[in-house]
C-alpha cells in the first residue's frame, strides 16, 4: 500500500520522493552513513526508483565497509518494457560438464558432475534481426559472500541478463550504472534483507469505570484554576465537591 502511495507521489513529482535520509537508514540501510543514505535518496530520485517496492536497495553487510546500490532485476525489466521495441529474452548458466563449456536453460544445474563457470542471456528487439548475446565469468562476479555462496547460479544468471538489457537498452536500463559514488549492482527481491516498519500500537482506552486522578479532583473553582495551571491545560476529569 505505501508503494503505491509512494509510486504515484514519484509519478507526479519525481523530484519530491516522500522519503527522507533517516527513513533510509531506518528501514533500510540501517548500516548505511549518512552520506550514503543521502546518495542512494537522490539516486532514487533521479531514475524514479522505488525501493518500497524493490525497484532499488541499499546493501552494507559490514560497517566498515562501502554500501552498494542494488537494482532489481525486476526494475530492469520495466524499464526494457517501456520500449516498444523489446521483444524478450533468455537466461541461463553455464557449466563444465566432461571438459566442454554447456549453456542451460534457467539457473538450475541437475548434474552433480556440472561445475558452474559462468551464466548467458540473449536480450532481443523487433528492429534487429539477430539477438545480442552476454556470457559472464562466475569468477569474475562471484563476491563469496550472502547469496553468491548459496545461490552461485541465480546470481550469475541475473548478472548475464542485467549486462544484456545494458547494452540493447542504454537510454533506459544502461543510465542506471552511471553512477560512481557507489557500487551499483543487479539483484531481486527474494535476496534482500526485507523492509520491515513497525506500527506503534495503539494505547487502549480507559475504562468506563476507571477512577478519576486524584489530582484532578478539587473543591472549589479556585483550586481548579490551580490545576490546570499546574497541568498546563492537562485535566483529565474535574469533580467539584
Amino acid at each position: 500500500r505505501y508503494g503505491a502511495m509512494v509510486n504515484h507521489a514519484m509519478a507526479v513529482r519525481p523530484e519530491a520522493m516522500p522519503m527522507s535520509v533517516k527513513e533510509i537508514k531506518q528501514f533500510i540501510s540501517p548500516l548505511a552513513t549518512e552520506a550514503e543514505a543521502y546518495i542512494f535518496l537522490r539516486f532514487c530520485q533521479a531514475q524514479g526508483l522505488n525501493p518500497f517496492v524493490n525497484d532499488a536497495y541499499l546493501i552494507k553487510y559490514d560497517p566498515k565497509a562501502k554500501a552498494s546500490i542494488v537494482i532489481g532485476i525486476q526494475a530492469l525489466l520495466k524499464r526494457a518494457e517501456s520500449n516498444p521495441k523489446y521483444s524478450g529474452y533468455q537466461a541461463g548458466v553455464v557449466v563444465l560438464r566432461d571438459g566442454e563449456p554447456v549453456e542451460l536453460q534457467g539457473s538450475l544445474v541437475y548434474r552433480d558432475s556440472d561445475t558452474l563457470i559462468g551464466g548467458w542471456a540473449e536480450v532481443r528487439r523487433k528492429d534487429w534481426d539477430i539477438p545480442l548475446k552476454v556470457t559472464v565469468s562466475l569468477k569474475e562476479y562471484n563476491k563469496r559472500q550472502a547469496q553468491w555462496n548459496e545461490r552461485p547460479a541465480t546470481m550469475i544468471e541475473k548478472v548475464a541478463l542485467g549486462q544484456g538489457l545494458r547494452r540493447v537498452f542504454p537510454q533506459e536500463v544502461g543510465r542506471l550504472f552511471e553512477r560512481q559514488e557507489l557500487d551499483t549492482e543487479v539483484g531481486d527481491a527474494e535476496e534482500m534483507p526485507k523492509i520491515i516498519v513497525e506500527t506503534p500500537q495503539e494505547t487502549p482506552p480507559a475504562p468506563q469505570d476507571a477512577k478519576p486522578d486524584p489530582a484532578a479532583v478539587v473543591k472549589t473553582w479556585g483550586d481548579a484554576a490551580k490545576v490546570i495551571m499546574r497541568e498546563k491545560s492537562r485535566v483529565t476529569k474535574l469533580e467539584l465537591i
